[in-house]
């Protein structure tokens, strides 16, 4: 069953959205239940036969919101508290991508770009993190560390 595109289709031939199927998903009239009126916690048994048990129901509920719960995690990426824009000064934002390959694997790609807070025509682009870490290896290959400096300096403190 494809939930997308030429399966399932909702007014005007359009495919399903993620929060109908969401809504479908979580509706208990499918195993035999309805509440009325609705968002009153009042439930009858209905006289239709149920298309589901009430166990697949509520396998389904836990795997509904274990999914819910891994989408509305808040991302940590690396690069996005440590540098502003080069161009105006604003913060850096992350944003990730994914690539459903020709063999069935996914590549995971991360994105990142000017906020455009304090220049909302700035005109920097997205840099995907791979060429971002080798710009910062070149940085890195050009540091100059004096070895007798810093224990010149350690002996002060």
């Amino acid at each position: 069953m494809q939930l997308l595109g030429s399966g399932p289709t909702r007014s005007g031939n359009k495919g399903l959205t993620l929060s109908n199927i969401y809504l479908i998903l979580q509706n208990p009239f499918y195993y035999g239940v309805f509440e009325y009126p609705r968002k009153s916690g009042n439930f009858y048994t209905g006289k239709h036969e149920p298309i589901i048990s009430k166990e697949l129901f509520d396998q389904v509920q836990g795997q509904v919101k274990s999914q819910v719960l891994r989408v509305q995690e808040p991302k940590e990426f690396a690069f996005t508290k440590m540098m502003t824009c080069g161009l105006c000064g604003s913060g850096i934002c992350a944003d990730e991508k994914f690539k459903k390959l020709k063999d069935g694997s996914v590549n995971r790609h991360i994105y990142y770009g000017c906020t455009k807070s304090k220049d909302k025509y700035c005109k920097c682009g997205y840099i995907n993190e791979v060429d971002l870490l080798k710009q910062f290896e070149k940085l890195i290959d050009r540091i100059e560390i004096n070895g007798i400096g810093i224990k010149k300096n350690q002996k002060r403190c």
